[in-house]
């Protein structure tokens, strides 16, 4: 697991992570299920919460097939 979105270590939702070795720093994740964006920093469709709080993470909707996610 990678550092994405980080900095703290519940917020740790990537599989693997690409680094900038000029700069030392990562430059893009591969994201778990239910994350997206670049450090995985955003609920992907279908999924809700906040990624970038201390322990928050992206949990699955439950709209029992009444709206189009």
């Amino acid at each position: 697991l990678c550092d994405c979105p980080g900095p703290y270590e519940t917020n740790v939702f990537a599989e693997s992570c690409k680094y900038d070795q000029q700069y030392n720093r990562v430059y893009s994740c591969s994201c778990l299920p239910g994350y997206m964006g670049q450090y995985c920093d955003r609920c992907a469709p279908g999924y809700y919460g906040n990624p970038l709080i201390p322990g928050g993470k992206c949990l699955p909707c439950e709209c029992n097939n009444n709206i189009d996610i």
